[in-house]
């Protein structure tokens, strides 16, 4: 390396970790202009700071800083104490933050093991871990840069129209990223099409988690018998092939986001789903369908507000079978593909099975994500909704919820969030006005009004909806504050912010930087 290079390496982290430092010290985040600042004076800094780290990379439209936190915890239960971005900083910069602030002057990791004596294990070999999220649109931007080990899919829904464009955008912008990492081993969700079409025509070794049939608790009633004779024979779930089948093709609303065949442009045949346009999926004319996952729920035993209780199957290396029970610290179908997702991602690691299991067993809820707060007796429960899919299953948990509640909705249409919020007329509202738990609801944001129509149109009576004016956040605390039954707040991102730090001073959390 030469005097130049080295110079450029120990300007740059001295920049971040001191401009870090300061801003932190005016209890400011710092999780992207030190990383700004670090590329300012060694353009590919990021290189040289995560060279010889072992790294999982997780990606998709939601459920990425959840999954990188289960992840994150069982490692750091497990005494590896991986390197993170846990204040959800996923862009190029924010990633890049995170390695050059834990890097020495010459650039190499400083301080993350608990035990620096700690030898090197099976599977990932080098003892330096780390579990980054990152953003859909930023995945060929790093992972050049970082040649991660390991890059989890979670899935890939409609988000930021404005930013993203349709579905195809980003799976495009997916498919960039791993084409710019062939060495990295892909955990891909089996249940979507979308992420599934990422196995094409690439050497990239996979491996794939879902949820089986058997794991579906509920059926459609009514089963529309397919009577295109080419559409009698095709590849299910399981592998195997069926004849004479009746398939229930679910209603377009619920899978519009990838409704046709990628490869063909044949709608596509279900056998069953799980939400939106997760599940079984085949295209009846090129045969194209869900993989055989190697981590699979098999069965659903329990949900409640604090929980999930699963079966999964794992398929080892050497095609050994087991199946165990899972319990997972967090409700709702989404978080239990999350769960999936990370068990898939140790698996790939090589690193012990065991370590997960515990990780998922005791982990909390990170940043807004099924995030608990308790004030002055009152229990509130955030949940980040961001787009459709994602919104639609907070919705479904908050009907299994059986005592009564207050709902907050929260809109804005900043730059993070995107400027269209059309998505909540995507969202099936609907589906709360029959519930009967729900005693009250506030809306509060720049679109609150927004919402406030979309409630409207949903069939709530104006009288049960109270909108907050955007500038009077104390009263919604305020109201919050002394409800007299539990509270589920559901804002997008960045009026989760101010929310979100109300409520942790209030309760006596860290800021979000954090974790």
């Amino acid at each position: 390396m030469s005097g130049k290079d080295s110079f450029q390496i120990a300007l740059a982290v001295t920049s971040c970790r001191f401009s870090r430092l300061i801003l932190r010290g005016l209890n400011r985040g710092g999780t992207s202009l030190p990383g700004k600042l670090a590329m300012w004076f060694r353009r590919d800094i990021l290189a040289v700071t995560s060279e010889g780290v072992e790294t999982i990379l997780v990606t998709g439209t939601n459920g990425k800083t959840t999954t990188a936190a289960m992840l994150s915890h069982a490692m750091q239960e497990a005494g590896r104490a991986p390197l993170s971005n846990s204040s959800g900083a996923n862009l190029l910069s924010g990633v890049t933050a995170e390695f050059a602030a834990a890097a020495d002057l010459r650039g190499r990791p400083m301080r993350w093991r608990k035990n620096p004596d700690q030898p090197a294990e099976a599977g990932m070999g080098s003892g330096l871990y780390a579990v980054i999220e990152c953003d859909e649109g930023a995945l060929h931007h790093v992972a050049p840069l970082l040649h991660p080990r390991v890059i989890v899919v979670t899935n890939i829904f409609r988000d930021q129209l404005d930013r993203y464009g349709e579905v195809m955008h980003t799976l495009e912008a997916i498919r960039e990223g791993i084409r710019l990492a062939p060495e990295a081993v892909l955990c891909l969700n089996a249940d979507d099409s979308l992420v599934a079409s990422l196995a094409l025509d690439v050497p990239n070794p996979v491996i794939w988690f879902g949820i089986e049939e058997t794991a579906v608790q509920e059926r459609q009633d009514a089963v529309n018998t397919v009577d295109n004779g080419d559409r009698r024979r095709f590849f299910v779930s399981a592998g195997e092939e069926t004849e004479n089948r009746p398939l229930s093709p679910d209603s377009p609303d619920k899978i519009s986001d990838a409704r046709y065949c990628i490869r063909c442009g044949t709608e596509y045949i279900y056998r069953y789903h799980t939400y939106a346009h997760l599940g079984g999926f085949c295209c009846p004319s090129c045969g194209f369908s869900r993989p055989l996952p190697d981590v699979a729920v098999t069965s659903i035993d329990g949900i409640d507000t604090g929980s999930s209780k699963v079966h999964m199957r794992i398929r080892g290396r050497e095609g050994e079978i087991q199946e165990l029970p899972v319990r997972i610290a967090l409700p709702a179908v989404y978080n239990i593909y999350n769960a999936a997702a990370a068990l898939t991602a140790y698996a790939a690691s090589k690193l012990p099975l065991q370590e997960i299991l515990k990780g998922l067993e005791h982990m909390q809820s990170s940043f807004g994500r099924m995030e608990h707060f308790k004030i002055g007796g009152v229990s509130i429960q955030m949940i980040l909704v961001k787009n459709p899919a994602g919104c639609n299953q907070a919705l479904d948990y908050l009907c299994t919820v059986k005592e009564p509640c207050t709902l907050v909705l929260c809109l804005n249409d900043l730059d993070a969030d995107g400027h269209d919020v059309s998505w909540i007329w995507d969202v099936d509202y609907e589906k709360l006005s029959g519930c009967g738990n729900i005693r009250r609801i506030l809306v509060w944001g720049r679109r609150a009004e927004d919402l406030q129509l979309r409630l409207k149109y949903a069939g709530f009576e104006e009288k049960r909806i109270r909108r907050v004016p955007e500038k009077e956040l104390k009263k919604l605390l305020d109201v919050t504050y002394r409800s007299q039954v539990p509270v589920f707040i559901l804002p997008n991102y960045t009026a989760m912010l101010p929310l979100r730090d109300a409520l942790r001073r209030a309760a006596g959390k860290d800021s979000f930087w954090k974790g």
